[in-house]
């Protein structure tokens, strides 16, 4: 259940970043394969931050990672939008459980703490969970098949 999960910073998390390296690599297998455009360990160490950009938050229960959403100032397309909500991600077993939905809520209120008042984030395949979460489809991406998604946030 959502209720037991804590949500936290990943900079206090350190000793996790092996799990969490290997959870985005089988995620995103294209993106972080060898010779491929991201490499895993160094975006988790850039989301070191707890009061600037970026920043990653982190799902745990009992101290075992679940999830995690980060906030970047940029994201691979639409340049103008800042910030974005990036590597929304929930390990499979955990999925349909809440965890999304708590993450993201967490997010959105760091990012209110930090000043912001719009927030975007694209997807490939969370397109219902975002709608359901009350972000607003703004553009698409055809060849990629992806929606860009903005969600006015307010203190």
């Amino acid at each position: 259940m959502a209720e037991d999960i804590k949500i936290e910073f990943i900079e206090d998390n350190r000793h996790l970043f092996s799990i969490i390296e290997e959870s985005y690599k089988k995620e995103w297998k294209e993106y972080y394969r060898p010779g491929g455009q991201g490499d895993a360990l160094s975006d988790i160490y850039s989301f070191c931050n707890k009061d600037k950009l970026p920043i990653c938050l982190v799902a745990l229960k009992h101290g075992k990672f679940l999830g995690s959403v980060a906030l970047r100032q940029k994201s691979g397309s639409h340049y103008q939008l800042s910030p974005w909500v990036t590597s929304l991600y929930v390990i499979a077993e955990e999925r349909q459980k809440g965890i999304g939905t708590k993450l993201i809520d967490a997010i959105e209120n760091l990012s209110v703490d930090l000043g912001f008042s719009k927030i975007y984030s694209r997807s490939a395949t969370a397109t219902a969970f975002f709608i359901q979460n009350d972000w607003v489809p703004i553009d698409q991406i055809e060849k990629q098949n992806l929606t860009i998604f903005k969600k006015d946030i307010k203190p």
